[in-house]
């Protein structure tokens, strides 16, 4: 769903109408081409790689970005999600090296990393990292 701000949200449903979970794409506010990954949640009893819903949101806001013909994708991670830093490991996100505090505990630092976005070489999905 495309905002008027140029942001992507990619949102899962079950066929029974609850919630599954979401990821919100946007651009790069510098004017760069790039765009950022923010506001990821998946319901608890839905993570995991034998569900699937984080990589079909995932697929869905890189498939944005790259008809966007954005060259990256970054994110910032908390410094202790170890399990979403190996998911985004798992899709090619490398770690950049930066750091910033995280905004509810300035002792603590959010890790930025960086997904290259080549396009696609049949104008199709390419599944990162698999």
């Amino acid at each position: 769903m495309r905002s008027a701000s140029g942001a992507e949200e990619a949102d899962q449903w079950r066929r029974d109408g609850s919630f599954l979970g979401t990821m919100v794409g946007f651009p790069d506010t510098s004017g760069s081409d790039e765009v950022w990954l923010a506001a990821v949640y998946v319901t608890p009893a839905w993570r995991g790689r034998g569900r699937a819903v984080t990589d079909a949101l995932l697929d869905a806001v890189v498939d944005w970005a790259r008809s966007r013909n954005a060259s990256r994708m970054l994110l910032e991670v908390h410094e202790d999600n170890a399990s979403a830093r190996a998911f985004y490991r798992r899709r090619g996100f490398v770690e950049t090296g930066q750091r910033k505090p995280y905004p509810l505990d300035p002792s603590a630092d959010e890790l930025v990393m960086a997904l290259p976005l080549d396009p696609p070489i049949d104008g199709g999905s390419v599944e990162q990292g698999a």
